[in-house]
């Protein structure tokens, strides 16, 4: 075989082909190692930039980029992907290009132009293939072996190999496509036999696609109706129904947000689109929405202007009529029509909200929970549009749906309890951010062009941080959730959403908002007084988030174990002294109103109310494990939280846990 000719049918004999890779051990040896240290260490390069990706400070073309890729790409299966291409065109010049006389790198490596042909085209790919292999293989036992302490083996190892499989198919399709060159140039196949081929693949390709596709809309369908699907409450209560006990009708809703949000106005201005379905057991003809940002609690003086204005309101494409009333928090839309049990209506409503800017010293920032309308509460009374002056940052709301496309300038950072599906360029030179999320009570977005981020993946949900601190701060602020969620989904069970979103910032004192899938956080420079906020709104999400419960007439039913919650994380630390600290500060400020309280309107009622619940709760709950066992104990707040998790359970359904499970009648310490 002279130098310049092509594959023949001997080089189809795999003896041969192997034969002249064992033949070449040098040049077989530099692809291996040329494959292992540029797969480990791009690999390695990748973990420590993705980890923290948004710490790169990269342009918004740089994260669109990213993000097509995939939110989990990595370059230890970029690389190989990379060097399959460069290899790709070579294999391409040496094939077809007649006229190279000599090639200088092959012949250090052992190789001389005259023998390039498809036997070492595979000895390429083998060894760099193999080289690949072992890499995968170093961070396997590295990651059995040299992780951190406490670290899981997968956890380490998947930031590593999540794109591997994309690797490893197209390194298939190449040596597919080597091989489907070889055929040719033997005559093995013949023009006839690749035109037939060529057609059938085509039309498999198409079925593929096609079958792809409706198994897509399929599952989208699902999805959109797993919500309905799924029995989260109770309807309306039987005749029977004493009067202290509510029963709520739960109706889970899909909510569609397409906003545009202006940093030098501060004007979010959008639509939300709302699919409703009438699943009590009574028609009606209106829906009542709350205008949270227009709550008392969240003007600055009765007079204010609201910060959310309604423009109109559409119900299956038609103009309605509407009603503010409560200050400008509630908003009543008459259908002009009854709206019969499982029946269906669309509606589409316009507005306007007025953001306000937050500045500390470290930055600022916008944020806002519930910055559309709301749907209310429905209970055996009918529409709930319970108000609290003094009762910050109360959101009473069900589970829902969300998708939000919010398009803003490029250099704001946006951080939402929604798990972030796309990032789309304009045509104005701002982009549009996209966010889809399940089973949330409300939806929650904070910007600012000062963030810094951090997040980690965890046991099926991903935790992500905004401070406005530096990188290490918020790695730490990670790490600490970290364990703090581990502790109690030890303890009550898994966690119950996708994302566990902190917005953090130094104050003067330590404290937050919780929100379903995350909250605001305060802490004290340096971290000091970081765990008990941490604890208390981390516990949030099972008992005020997951589990629903009516905080206007039932306070105690989620506060007392939020507090309580972290008395025991705080109580598992080895230095007890946070512990010991806020139980001794409880019962420095124990009041007589009972626990059974019910928040009013009146600061100078409610506020005993609340003081009793956030210290005699908790001092209840530890005389309870006292009497029953902290085994006990934990069995009843674990079957609580199964049996009332996407629900709103009276405190009539926790007793009868209570007293069921551990034999133990704890309404004696509400009364």
């Amino acid at each position: 075989m002279n130098g310049k000719s092509y594959a023949s049918e001997k080089d189809l004999i795999i003896g041969k082909l192997l034969g002249r890779m064992i033949n070449k051990p040098f040049a077989s040896a530099v692809v291996v190692i040329l494959g292992f240290v540029s797969s480990l260490l791009l690999s390695f390069f990748v973990y420590l930039q993705f980890k923290s990706i948004e710490s790169l400070k990269i342009n918004r073309l740089g994260a669109v980029l990213i993000n097509a890729l995939s939110p989990r790409m990595n370059l230890f299966g970029f690389s190989t992907m990379l060097f399959l291409a460069i290899m790709a065109a070579f294999m391409f010049a040496i094939t077809y290009n007649k006229n190279l006389p000599y090639f200088k790198l092959l012949n250090m490596l052992g190789w001389k132009w005259q023998r390039i042909n498809s036997g070492v085209l595979f000895n390429f790919m083998s060894s760099y293939g193999l080289g690949y292999a072992l890499a995968l293989l170093f961070l396997v036992v590295y990651a059995l072996f040299g992780r951190t302490e406490g670290a899981k083996f997968f956890d380490f190892l998947r930031p590593f190999v999540s794109s591997s499989a994309i690797a490893l198919l197209l390194m298939v399709l190449a040596a597919g496509a080597t091989v489907f060159i070889m055929l040719i140039k033997a005559k093995v196949l013949g023009r006839k036999t690749i035109s037939v081929g060529l057609r059938n693949s085509i039309l498999v390709s198409l079925a593929i696609i096609v079958l792809s596709l409706a198994a897509w809309q399929i599952s989208r369908y699902i999805q959109s109706h797993r919500l309905e699907k799924v029995d989260l409450g109770t309807h309306l209560p039987a005749p029977t129904a004493t009067p202290q006990e509510n029963t709520f009708s739960t109706n889970l809703v899909r909510y569609d947000l397409q906003l545009r949000f202006e940093p030098t106005s501060e004007l979010l201005t959008g639509k939300v689109w709302i699919n409703f379905t009438n699943q009590f057991n009574t028609a009606l003809d209106n829906l009542v929405f709350r205008l949270y940002p227009n709550a008392e609690w969240a003007l600055a003086t009765p007079s204010d202007s609201p910060y959310l204005v309604v423009n109109w309101v559409k119900a299956n494409g038609e103009i309605v009529n509407t009603e503010i009333s409560n200050s400008n928090s509630v908003l009543n839309v008459l259908l002009g029509k009854t709206l019969a049990p499982d029946q269906k209506i669309s509606l589409e409503i316009d507005y306007t909200l007025q953001l306000g800017l937050v500045e500390s010293k470290e930055g600022s920032w916008w944020s806002s929970k519930a910055f559309y309308p709301l749907l209310a509460i429905y209970d055996q009374n009918g529409w709930r549009t319970d108000d609290c002056s003094y009762c910050e940052n109360i959101v009473f709301s069900d589970q829902g749906s969300y998708h939000l496309s919010l398009t803003h300038p490029q250099d704001l950072q946006i951080l939402s309890n929604a798990n972030q599906t796309s990032i789309k360029m304009e045509e104005d030179g701002y982009v549009t951010d996209v966010f889809d999320g399940i089973l949330l009570r409300v939806l929650f977005i904070g910007m600012s062009k000062e963030f810094t981020m951090a997040s980690e993946g965890g046991e099926g949900f991903r935790i992500q941080v905004a401070t406005l601190n530096d990188q290490t701060t918020a790695d730490k602020l990670v790490e600490r959730a970290k364990v703090v969620l581990a502790f109690y989904t030890e303890e009550f069970g898994r966690y119950p959403f996708d994302t566990f979103t902190l917005l953090a910032s130094t104050s003067s004192g330590s404290g937050g908002i919780s929100f379903s899938g995350g909250a605001e956080l305060f802490y004290k420079v340096g971290l000091s007084d970081l765990d008990p906020a941490l604890a208390e709104l981390t516990a949030a999400q099972w008992w005020s988030e997951a589990v629903g419960v009516d905080f206007f007439h039932a306070p105690w039913q989620s506060e007392t174990l939020n507090v309580f919650s972290s008395w025991l994380y705080l109580r598992s630390l080895p230095d007890q002294t946070q512990f010991e600290t806020a139980k001794n500060k409880a019962g420095e400020h124990v009041v007589s109103m009972p626990l059974n309280c019910v928040l009013k309107n009146d600061i100078s009622v409610g506020g005993v109310c609340f003081t009793s619940v956030r210290n005699n709760g908790p001092l209840a709950w530890l005389k309870m494990e006292a009497a029953v066992t902290k085994e006990n104990l934990l069995g009843v707040l674990k079957e609580y939280y199964k049996s009332c998790q996407g629900k709103i359970c009276s405190p009539e359904t926790l007793l009868k846990i209570i007293k069921t499970r551990a034999s133990y009648d704890f309404s004696t310490l509400i009364k």
